[in-house]
């Protein structure tokens, strides 16, 4: 006579419970029963088939364990970043401004003009200089590749907070520059803002322990996007590009560091919030560069 050890509807199931008993040398039997897969043994090994199989199950209850990438996606937004959209922005705005070449009056108020910001305080411009691009090539890899490290970014941090701690550190990479460089230097671009996001996403993976190839990785994406950019060209800086990543490398060591301290903004609504204020601040800086 046979008995029943243990049923159960998924195959790959009853493979493991055959395991178990073939460890324990009791012979048996899997078989289909409408739409369950049975354990069939001797009568004789019922009763100790079924504990064997429950002592098994005990053991590998909590296995396997939780994915342990969980933790390091600190911020993870459910929902994709709109980069798209937000590049998008920046080709739509370049259509309006136009090349440095033509020297309009977008470049005239909002390139990062250091005279204007030292002596006459003028630090909008820290912020406007990241939406104008000197040619179609400088806004072309910045869409590109730039676009490429933005949402990775902001798949980590989410939206709110990425698209906030990019335009902050492309700032400070302004402000830095601006110091160093001294009166009489100009420069525009949004690639400030991309290398600092090509420092933060290397920042995090040391900070969450990813070792030298998730340093490397973002880093390589960086140089890519340097050899793009070339080495020189209208307004091109690349004393900025690494001042943004300075800057950008600093935040994402803190963050992987302090990871609890970020917890707070793991809200959808919070992350909203960041988000709307980011592109206000940018309106914002443009009204006051325009209004003077």
């Amino acid at each position: 006579m046979t008995g029943v050890a243990g049923e159960t509807e998924e195959y790959k199931k009853a493979e493991a419970w055959s395991l178990v008993l073939l460890a324990a040398n009791i012979p048996h039997l899997i078989v289909q029963h409408d739409y369950l897969w049975r354990i069939m043994v001797d009568v004789a090994y019922e009763e100790k088939s079924r504990r064997e199989l429950m002592v098994s199950e005990e053991e590998n209850r909590n296995w396997p364990p939780p994915d342990s990438t969980v933790d390091t996606v600190i911020l993870h937004s459910a929902h994709n970043p709109p980069t798209i959209l937000v590049m998008g922005m920046l080709m739509v705005f370049y259509g309006v401004t136009g090349p440095a070449a033509h020297e309009s009056i977008w470049f005239a108020k909002g390139s990062v003009n250091s005279l204007r910001i030292l002596t006459d305080g003028e630090w909008w411009r820290l912020i406007t200089g990241l939406t104008l691009h000197a040619d179609p090539v400088h806004l072309l890899g910045n869409l590109i590749i730039g676009g490429i490290l933005v949402h990775y970014l902001c798949r980590q941090l989410g939206v709110g907070l990425g698209w906030l701690l990019i335009m902050l550190c492309g700032a400070l990479g302004n402000v830095l520059n601006v110091v160093f460089r001294g009166p009489g230097h100009i420069s525009v671009g949004f690639s400030t803002a991309v290398f600092a996001a090509v420092g933060m996403l290397s920042g995090l993976q040391i900070g969450f322990g990813k070792g030298l190839k998730g340093f490397l990785l973002p880093l390589g994406a960086g140089i890519g996007l340097l050899a793009f950019l070339g080495s020189s060209g209208e307004r091109v800086d690349l004393g900025a590009h690494l001042w943004g990543a300075v800057v950008g490398l600093t935040m994402g060591l803190l963050i992987g560091k302090w990871q609890s301290l970020t917890k707070i903004v793991r809200s959808g609504p919070l992350q909203f919030v960041m988000f709307t204020f980011c592109l206000l601040v940018v309106y914002g800086a443009w009204h006051l560069a325009i209004g003077n």
